[in-house]
């Protein structure tokens, strides 16, 4: 697993989230299998583990164990995430929990992707899409449902999340409701998508391939209830 994102930048970005204050149980058997530490060699092949299509929709039918969890802080009986009735539904159960999904058979230069996310709580929580994981670290895209965003990068080698931009977004639906998150990764570009409309471009060239993933965090308050309908992986 890479390294744990620095505990105060992130208790940082959620006090200042909920400071502004814009606010408008599966079975066992289900759950996805953690995840496992990349070697820079795997990270650079273009197939890592396992069989699986590079571009695809994930509509969470059944079980998919090319998806891997890992936790950044919290403990595993602070969660549960698993697959049901069509959707990835994601509790935590405990407050600054940070969970996340990633998609193991692939990596990837240029990349696009895509969720569509159910609230079912006025809590603030935080929906991540990740790009370029890889053993340097990674791209993190973040949205709050209280209407702020951020995207990142995470350097490992220095335990440093770089903030690139972070801001707001009408066209976030807070609270109780669905949205539609995407990123884009394309060459040095970095932009990320709500409900359809694009937000913000930035651009780095710090990392420059990896995996795909997915995210939900909880801040002071729980539980947090999250369902993704699905994931798709795309071409840019």
């Amino acid at each position: 697993m890479l390294g744990a994102r620095l505990l105060s930048q992130k208790l940082v970005l959620m006090a200042a989230l909920l400071a502004v204050g814009l606010s408008a149980c599966g079975a066992a058997e289900n759950k996805l299998p953690t995840n496992e530490p990349l070697s820079l060699d795997s990270a650079s092949s273009s197939t890592l583990a396992g069989e699986g299509e590079p571009f695809y929709t994930e509509e969470w039918d059944e079980l998919n164990p090319n998806w891997r969890w890992f936790l950044e802080r919290g403990e595993e009986s602070e969660f549960e995430l698993y697959a049901e009735d069509g959707q990835l539904a994601w509790q935590l159960s405990a407050t600054y929990v940070w969970l996340y999904v990633t998609y193991e058979p692939h990596s990837y230069a240029d990349v696009a992707v895509e969720t569509h996310v159910r609230n079912w709580g006025t809590n603030n929580n935080i929906v991540s899409l990740v790009c370029r994981y890889n053993e340097r670290g990674w791209y993190e895209f973040n949205v709050a449902n209280s209407g702020l965003y951020w995207i990142y990068r995470y350097q490992a080698n220095n335990n440093e999340f770089v903030q690139l931009y972070n801001g707001g977004s009408e066209n976030i639906k807070v609270g109780v409701g669905e949205n539609t998150y995407q990123a884009v990764c394309d060459g040095h570009e970095l932009t990320l998508f709500i409900n359809g409309e694009h937000i913000r471009t930035v651009t780095d060239l710090y990392h420059q391939e990896g995996q795909v993933g997915v995210g939900v965090s909880s801040f002071d308050i729980a539980p947090v209830e999250i369902t993704m309908d699905y994931i798709t992986i795309s071409e840019p």
